[in-house]
C-alpha cells in the first residue's frame, strides 16, 4: 500500500469570499490552505508520497490535456467544488472522467448527501427517523407547512457549514416563518422547513466501507457548556466563531445510545452509497429517540473541525485518520490492506 502516489484534490477557503458575520474571521465551506498543507505533511509522515493537486479548475485542465497517471496513483477528493448549486459533485464527476481511482463518494452519492430533504426521504424508506419537513422553492409552497408543528427551523436545503443559519431561523410563529422564508429565498433557491427537534447535537464520523469500517466515533456539540437544547440552533456565527464546546459522549449518553448511533450511521452509510469517509449529524431526544438531520460526504478534517476536537480528546493522531481514509479506499479499489 505504501507505494501509492497520493494527490489531494481540494478547492481552498482563500479562493472564496468570507461568509462569517464576525469581524476578523475568515470562513466558508472549504478547507484552508493551511489545513491542506497539514494533510499533505501528515500523509507524507505515513510513508506515502503526497502532494496537493489543486481543485476543480486543475481537474478540468488535466481532462482537457488528456493527462494519464500511473496505476498506483490515488486521489483524495476533499473538494466541495466551486459556487454552483450542485458543486459538491463537480470534483467527483471530473475524477470519474479522468478515470482515476479516488477516495471519497461518487458524484451521485455526494449529490444525495448534499440534498438534506432527498437524503431524509430515502432514509425514511428504511425506517430511519428524521424531522418532518417540506421543501420551499417559492413563497406559495408555504401552504404545505400547515401540517407541521411549531417550533420550526428554516435552512438552505443544499448548503453546509451552517451557511444561511442564525438564531432567527428558529421559528415559533407563522408570521416569522413568512418573513424569514421571503428573506432567505432572495439568497437561496431551495429551502427546507422542518420541525425542530429538542435534544443533544450529535456528530458521528465514519471511515471505511460496509463490512470493513475502520473508524466510527462521536462528538457532542455544546454551547456555553450546555449540550441539550430546547430552543437553540448552531448558526454561522457559532460555527465560524469557534464558540462551540465539543466533548466525547461517554459522560452524557449511555453505552446503549452510543451503540445505536454508530449502528445507525453504518446503515445510513450503506443505504446512501457513501464511500470511504463521511460525517452524519443527529439530534437525540431526552427519551432516546434518534433523528437524522443531515449528512456530509466531504467533512472538513482539520485541527479546528469536529474531527480536531475528537482527535484531541481521544488522543488519536491526525495521521491515523488520514491513514484510515487511504486504507479504506485502497482496500475498496485494489483489495489491498
Amino acid at each position: 500500500m505504501k507505494n501509492k502516489q497520493i494527490y489531494i484534490v481540494s478547492n481552498l477557503r482563500e479562493e472564496f469570499g468570507n461568509q462569517s458575520p464576525l469581524p476578523g474571521k475568515s470562513y466558508n465551506d472549504h478547507p484552508s490552505r493551511k489545513s491542506i498543507q497539514f494533510a499533505v505533511e501528515e500523509i507524507c509522515s505515513l510513508g506515502f508520497c503526497a502532494d496537493y493537486f489543486g481543485g476543480v479548475q486543475e481537474l478540468i485542465t488535466a481532462y482537457e490535456q488528456k493527462r494519464v497517471f500511473p496505476e498506483n496513483t490515488l486521489f483524495l477528493n476533499f473538494s466541495d467544488g466551486l459556487e454552483h448549486p450542485s458543486r459538491k459533485a463537480q470534483s467527483a464527476v471530473l475524477l470519474e472522467l479522468l478515470n482515476v481511482p479516488f477516495a471519497g463518494s461518487d458524484a451521485c452519492s455526494r449529490l444525495i448527501a448534499g440534498n438534506k430533504q432527498f437524503a431524509k426521504e430515502i432514509l425514511n424508506s428504511v425506517h430511519i427517523n428524521s424531522p418532518k419537513g417540506i421543501l420551499i422553492h417559492r413563497m406559495e409552497d408555504l401552504s404545505f407547512a400547515e401540517g407541521l408543528s411549531y417550533p420550526l427551523i428554516v435552512k438552505p436545503n443544499r448548503e453546509g457549514s451552517s451557511i444561511g443559519i442564525t438564531q432567527q431561523n428558529f421559528i415559533t410563529t407563522a408570521d416569522a416563518l413568512q418573513d424569514l422564508t421571503s428573506q432567505l429565498l432572495d439568497e437561496f433557491d431551495e429551502l427546507l422547513v422542518e420541525e425542530y427537534i429538542a435534544g443533544y447535537e450529535v456528530t458521528n464520523f465514519v471511515i471505511g466501507n460496509p463490512n470493513r469500517f475502520l473508524f466510527n466515533d462521536i462528538i457532542l456539540n455544546g454551547y456555553n457548556n450546555q449540550f441539550y437544547f430546547e430552543d437553540f440552533i448552531f448558526g454561522l456565527e457559532e460555527k465560524s466563531g469557534g464558540k462551540r464546546n465539543q466533548i466525547v459522549p461517554d459522560g452524557l449518553l449511555t453505552q446503549e445510545q452510543i451503540k445505536k448511533i454508530k449502528q445507525t450511521s453504518e446503515v445510513i452509510f450503506a443505504v446512501l452509497g457513501m464511500r470511504d469517509f463521511t460525517r452524519i449529524d443527529y439530534r437525540l431526544t431526552a427519551e432516546g429517540v434518534l433523528y437524522f438531520i443531515e449528512l456530509n460526504g466531504n467533512p472538513v478534517i482539520s485541527q479546528t473541525s469536529e474531527m480536531g476536537a475528537l482527535c484531541q480528546q481521544r488522543t488519536f493522531s491526525f495521521r491515523s485518520i488520514y491513514g484510515h481514509i487511504i486504507s479504506a479506499a485502497v482496500h475498496r479499489i485494489w483489495n489491498e490492506t
